[in-house]
């Protein structure tokens, strides 16, 4: 899971952007040192693997927004590399495992940004409707558990933003191309190669 960003280069889940130092899943931003699973930015207090900044209530597996790393089920918003279930930025709703910033409230591994309600495994911003794991910005339908920021269409557990390349888990926006996995916005992948514009998904 080497990335390699403006200059950053990223080993296993240990990630350097604008941290000193991350060992294991301890990250600190901005001064912040979190231990274990505790991440976030501007965060009081985190309970357990509660993460996320302006977020009132979280409950399990919630993390919010400016989540540089996060080990499993990584979730957040400008989230260069995550190992596992990852996610983007700007989710709206999302089911099950839910992540995101300002969320009032959230349930279970459930977490997403200005989300008034999440169920199922849905993650997305403005997104009509997820079936089962879906995820993405702007799509209007996503199968499976594709992900994706103006991705038309991904395949399985596609996900990430402003990603060079990634190698398993590929996540990222402006993708050029990646290797099993395949992500990316407005961009060509193999194997589904995507057109802009969701219009055969909205069925």
């Amino acid at each position: 899971m080497k990335i390699g960003r403006n200059g950053n280069e990223i080993d296993e889940i240990k990630i350097r952007r604008e941290c000193d130092e991350i060992d294991g899943m301890k990250i600190g931003r901005n001064g912040n040192e979190i231990d274990e699973i505790k991440i976030g930015m501007h965060v009081d207090e985190i309970n357990e693997m509660k993460i996320g900044m302006h977020v009132d209530e979280i409950d399990e597996m919630k993390i919010g927004m400016h989540v540089d790393e996060i080990n499993e089920m990584k979730i957040g918003m400008h989230v260069d590399e995550i190992d596992g279930m990852k996610i983007g930025m700007h989710v709206d709703e999302i089911d099950e495992m839910k992540i995101g910033m300002h969320v009032d409230e959230i349930n279970e591994m459930k977490i997403g940004m200005h989300v008034d309600e999440i169920d199922g495994m849905k993650i997305g911003m403005h997104v009509d409707e997820i079936d089962e794991m879906k995820i993405g910005m702007h799509v209007d339908e996503i199968d499976e558990m594709k992900i994706g920021m103006h991705v038309d269409e991904i395949n399985e557990m596609k996900i990430g933003m402003h990603v060079d390349e990634i190698d398993g888990m590929k996540i990222g926006m402006h993708v050029d191309e990646i290797d099993g996995m395949k992500i990316g916005m407005h961009d060509e992948i193999n194997e589904m190669k995507i057109e802009c514009m969701l219009m055969k998904l909205m069925e």
